[in-house]
């Protein structure tokens, strides 16, 4: 049995550890908002590594943090190391859980190198969802709809989909046209006048090679 003064140090010894990283998680954040996010924009820098990089400071002093605490009280370390000696299946249990999370984790760790969007991109992933990228966590993507609705999707979910982004820098798209003529049209003249009128219009854009034009 536990003596009650000491339970009552040992409660504000947690409460101090969780309040003082809480503290050093807002302060970072605040420095990050202030003067990192304003350099990115100064820079012309995508902040979506800095923002990625924000979560995982924050997952590392949390993480910290708990170990500290079970390291530091006596019960808890006991605690902690039975449950890593002792407990085959709960270990087992936790580390087929924790696959999604390090999925998640890996895969947002991808998305920030290789960079298939950035925050502020407008994506549509897969055949589901589309909107405007707001955030990249370490876990999920926060996409907001053309509903106004923020709509959470795991990394590792938005790794395995096709990604439409429509923010990328060369804004030139094609758009497909079903002219209707009759049965009896010339379709060879149809095609040239069709052409002709197209080629006329002001945003017209020549993609093919001097070579792809001579061919035709």
């Amino acid at each position: 049995m536990i003596p009650m003064d000491k339970q009552w140090e040992q409660f504000f010894f947690i409460a101090a550890v969780l309040g003082i990283t809480f503290i050093i998680s807002l302060l970072f954040r605040f420095l990050v908002g202030r003067f990192i996010k304003g350099a990115a924009r100064k820079l012309k820098v995508d902040p979506t590594r800095y923002n990625f990089f924000k979560n995982a400071v924050d997952f590392i002093l949390f993480f910290v943090a708990i170990v500290i605490i079970f390291r530091s009280i006596p019960p808890l370390r006991t605690y902690g190391t039975g449950l890593l000696t002792g407990a085959g299946v709960l270990a087992a249990i936790v580390g087929f859980a924790s696959q999604s999370a390090f999925s998640n984790i890996i895969s947002g760790i991808f998305l920030v190198i290789f960079k298939p969007f950035s925050v502020g991109d407008r994506v549509k992933v897969g055949q589901s969802y589309s909107g405007d990228v707001e955030d990249i966590t370490l876990r999920h993507t926060v996409i907001k709809d053309f509903e106004n609705r923020r709509v959470i999707m795991p990394n590792s979910v938005i790794s395995n989909e096709t990604i439409i982004n429509s923010s990328t820098i060369d804004e030139k798209i094609c758009v497909f046209l079903e002219m209707a003529v009759s049965l009896k049209t010339n379709l060879d003249t149809a095609i040239t006048i069709i052409q002709e009128e197209a080629m006329k219009h002001r945003y017209y854009i020549e993609n093919r090679s001097e070579s792809e034009i001579k061919m035709e």
